[in-house]
């Protein structure tokens, strides 16, 4: 049975859905946070910190018989204090529970999760202090019979 790889959104969103709920259920990321405040892009009214989900690369990968996505997936942590250390604590929690995390999704199968990269820009916006997260995730369409 030949099995078709979806749409390239379809595991960006499954994978984005998927971390969202991870990090949800996490009571000391949601003790950091204040509350759920993970978006894709954050509401006009809500306080700092909050983090939301910032740009994605997708690529299609071939491997013997199976085909899936390969993504690099970019987390903002946003922050209102004068130091980094709150956006780089609650960015530490987050890395620390998703680096391996093996998360089970319906529609894709997900490898374990990498974190490849962490960075604190300076000079972010309207005085907000940052901390970018880039995790990596490999995925595959499970076959249905």
């Amino acid at each position: 049975m030949t099995v078709t790889v979806p749409i390239i959104t379809g595991p960006v969103l499954a994978v984005r859905e998927r971390l969202r709920n991870f990090w949800l259920a996490d009571s000391v990321l949601l003790g950091l946070l204040g509350g759920e405040k993970i978006y894709d892009t954050a509401p006009r009214s809500v306080i700092p910190p909050y983090v939301t989900f910032g740009s994605v690369t997708a690529r299609q990968w071939l491997g013997g018989s199976q085909r899936g996505h390969e993504q690099n997936i970019t987390i903002t942590v946003w922050s209102r204090q004068i130091s980094d250390r709150e956006s780089l604590e609650i960015a530490s929690r987050m890395s620390l529970i998703s680096d391996g995390a093996l998360l089970s999704m319906a529609d894709y199968q997900l490898w374990p999760l990498q974190v490849l990269n962490l960075d604190c820009p300076q000079g972010t916006p309207q005085g907000l202090r940052q901390t970018v997260v880039v995790l990596r995730a490999l995925t595959a369409p499970i076959a249905r019979t």
